[in-house]
Order: C-alpha cells, then sequence, then structure tokens
C-alpha cells in the first residue's frame, strides 16, 4: 500500500466518523493470498445464539505455511441478526482461474506463503489474482445454474446435532465432508491480520450498506474466499455410472445485507467501487412456448445482469445474445434447467445491449417464470 493511498484511506474513514456519512475506504490493511496445507478445521465452539458475549460463530480453518501456523476465521452469520451466511461451493476448472484472460496471475503455481495482490482501484487489480464474485470472467461461468444458497433451513451452513455432547452441537458438515476428502493444499483469499498470522474479511467485501457500519470496506477485486485442492481426484460411484470429484473447489460466502449489484467504473467514481447500486427487475411469471418455441425479453441496457427462470415445467433453457436486434451475435451465454431452474448473471463490458431467449427445448412444452435484474 502507498503512503498516499494510506493517507486517503485513513482520511476517507476520519470523514465517515466525524460528519456521520459514508465514504469508500477499501480493505484497510490490504488484500492476497495465503497458500498453506491445512492442518484443523471446523466450527469454533458456539452455543446456537448470535451476538451472545460478542461472539459471533467463525469457522476456523489452521493451516501450515512453511513451518508458520496461520488462521483463517470465515463468518458464518452476520453480526446484527441471526441469519446465517449466504453461500456457495462450485468446482474450479484446472486453467484459467481466477480469471479467464488473467494469464499472469496462476494462482495454483504459487508456492506456499502470503502473496499480496493488487485490488480495488490498484493498477492491474483485474488481472492480477484478486476475486471479484460480481466480475470475475471464470467466475461468473461458473455461477450458471449456482445461485446463492441459503433459502431454507436445510441450506444453512451451520447444522444442529442434539447428540453431541456441548458446546459442539453445532457444526459444518458440508465444509466439514470437504476437507475430510483429504486436502492437500488451501488458497485463503482475504485480509491479512495485522497481529499474528492469518486471515479474515474471507467473504464478500463489497455491497454493503452505508447504514451497516462497514461500508468503509467495499471495494472492486478484493472478495474473499477459499479454494481447497484434493489429494486426488475422488471417484464416487453411482447409479448412473462413477462421478469423479473435482480437484479444485471454491468456498464462497457473502452476508445477507450485501448487495449483489455494485458501482465500478462503469457507472461510479472510484470513491464509491463497491457500493450498493440501484438494480432494476424485470419479472414476468406465467410464461409458456410450445416444444421449440421461445419467449425472448429485453432489450436491456446493463453492466450486471442476473436471469433466474424459476417454477419451471419441461426443460425451458436460457440463451444470451448481445448487440442491436435483429443483427445480434452468436448466443453468449446459456444455461439449462436444473432442479426446476436455470440461472446466468453476467458482467457486460462491450457496451451493447442485451438480449434474452427462452427456448422450450428437448421435444416438450415448457412453462416458467421469468426475471432479470439488472444494473446500468
Amino acid at each position: 500500500m502507498t503512503l498516499i493511498k494510506a493517507l486517503l484511506r485513513g482520511a476517507l474513514l476520519f470523514g465517515m466518523l466525524a460528519v456521520g456519512t459514508a465514504a469508500h475506504a477499501d480493505l484497510n490493511d490490504g488484500y492476497g493470498v495465503a497458500v498453506g496445507k491445512p492442518l484443523t478445521w471446523g466450527l469454533e465452539a458456539w452455543t446456537g445464539q448470535p451476538g451472545l458475549n460478542g461472539k459471533w460463530p467463525h469457522y476456523i480453518i489452521t493451516f501450515d505455511v512453511n513451518g508458520t501456523v496461520y488462521k483463517a476465521a470465515v463468518d458464518m452469520s452476520t453480526s446484527n441478526s441471526t441469519s446465517q451466511i449466504r453461500h456457495r461451493e462450485i468446482s474450479l476448472p484446472n486453467i484459467g482461474f481466477p480469471c479467464s484472460v488473467c494469464p499472469s496471475s496462476n494462482i495454483f503455481s504459487l508456492p506456499d506463503g502470503w502473496k499480496a495482490l493488487p485490488y480495488n482501484d490498484d493498477a492491474g487489480a483485474a488481472t492480477g489474482g484478486a476475486l471479484d464474485f460480481l466480475r470475475s470472467p471464470a467466475i461468473l461461468t461458473m455461477l450458471e445454474n449456482n445461485p446463492w444458497k441459503n433459502t431454507s433451513d436445510d441450506e444453512n451452513l451451520i447444522q444442529y446435532f442434539p447428540n453431541n455432547a456441548a458446546p459442539h452441537q453445532y457444526q459444518v458438515p458440508l465444509w466439514d465432508g470437504y476437507f475430510n476428502l483429504g486436502v492437500k493444499r488451501i488458497y485463503v483469499f482475504g485480509e491479512p491480520f495485522t497481529s499474528g498470522y492469518g486471515v479474515h474479511n474471507i467473504h464478500q467485501n463489497q455491497g454493503d450498506p452505508a447504514e451497516g457500519g462497514h461500508a468503509y470496506a467495499n471495494g472492486i477485486y478484493q472478495d474473499g474466499a477459499i479454494v481447497i485442492e484434493f489429494n486426488q481426484q475422488h471417484v464416487l460411484q453411482t447409479r448412473t455410472g462413477p462421478y469423479y470429484w473435482p480437484n479444485r473447489m471454491i468456498l464462497m460466502t457473502r452476508f445477507a445485507v450485501q448487495q449483489d449489484y455494485t458501482k465500478d467504473m462503469a457507472n461510479s467514481s472510484s470513491s464509491y467501487y463497491g457500493w450498493p447500486g440501484t438494480p432494476t427487475v424485470d419479472q414476468k411469471n406465467a410464461q409458456n412456448a410450445a416444444s421449440g418455441g421461445w419467449k425472448w425479453y429485453g432489450p436491456y441496457t446493463a453492466h450486471q445482469i442476473e436471469i433466474d427462470v424459476s417454477n419451471t415445467a419441461g426443460r425451458p433453457a436460457i440463451y444470451v445474445k448481445y448487440g442491436s436486434w435483429p443483427a445480434l451475435d452468436s448466443y453468449s451465454a446459456q444455461a439449462d434447467t436444473r432442479d426446476g431452474r436455470a440461472y446466468l448473471r453476467l458482467y457486460n463490458t462491450s457496451g451493447q445491449q442485451i438480449y434474452v431467449g427462452v427456448n422450450a427445448c428437448c421435444g416438450v412444452p415448457a412453462s416458467w417464470d421469468y426475471k432479470a435484474t439488472y444494473l446500468q
């Protein structure tokens, strides 16, 4: 961090405290990735009462970094409510991560250790290896049919096991299961500790509202996450044949209060990068088409857009094109129905209009509810 940047962040934060207005300062102590070998993992001892004695639950991972024990602390709930954290667990490709157009940021070739990365408005932030859940091309590609989880109790990360001895009745079985498969290395993205060795702010670090007390840390290309690298590719036998467990998986989280549409160079000054935007919603329920038929939506003038087709019957599939009607490009993105829903998210840097088509696929008629949420 340069001296000028540090002074500016301090001045912005002081102004925010002094006059009660929001100001942007991004992560105060830097951003990067710590790489090492996991030692222990699990939910810290917890009573099940958020805020009890000032303590909210964290998933704690200790990991060895060249003989030094580091700690990763992942928030599991929102500090001012009982709401558990939103989460995604997504298989990673072996190449092209975290940015499919970033050949200089081969994160998986890093040796064990801490590596500071450019972030937010730093030069090279978009191509230097930093994560952005709303902008990184490889992440957005992986989000096809992977919306945030935690819309019901069975999607909560923290689960209650009454037969366990207190204070270990609360566990995170999903994440525990991943680590128990055998993990070779982990890559922990976030903000470094200022005392001791470790990483925190391992969650989305943008979209916090001005009134929530955390907006000062909003920024782009500075999201926190954990990538786990398995010892080997595990094979699970299923009724339809072998399923090969991925070699790597990313664990992503965000708080319920955080917005998924945030400002950047397209619609804001750098002082407000990562601050919540005000998206527009286009919702049309009870849509239908005969077998092979289409419904078209748009055009949308947007640089962030999320398409959600839900309550489906049949096999509706989403297709996206850019350009001016009828001279559109070939399909630029596509998502098929899975478990009654088709979902994708795009970050449009072309400046072109976006058209969305829903097709009744696979020889059967289809019906669906349609929702597009977008930010200009």
